[in-house]
């Protein structure tokens, strides 16, 4: 099993009273419960971050397009005529 770290943290009381209830329903520690979130919110930036640079990249090579011509390319692809 991987080392662990203690963490401390100052939350509001009603997001612990949440999470001692979850707790109990889940029948998991409030512990395990913080660490997959703080799992998911860190991948999630981390996710969030990588799309940033692989937008600033496509930017600094020229591979752009103007906003109407996007625009007018989705509404050819997804509106359907009447």
């Amino acid at each position: 099993m991987a080392k662990s770290v203690a963490l401390s943290a100052r939350i509001p009381s009603k997001l612990n009273a949440d999470l001692v209830r979850l707790a109990k329903s889940s029948e998991r520690s409030k512990s395990s419960l913080v660490t997959d979130a703080l799992r998911s919110f860190v991948e999630s930036e981390a996710e969030f971050a990588a799309s940033i640079e692989r937008a600033r990249k496509d930017f600094r090579e020229g591979r752009v397009k103007e906003h109407s011509v996007f625009m007018a390319e989705l509404r050819k692809k997804y509106v359907k005529k009447k």
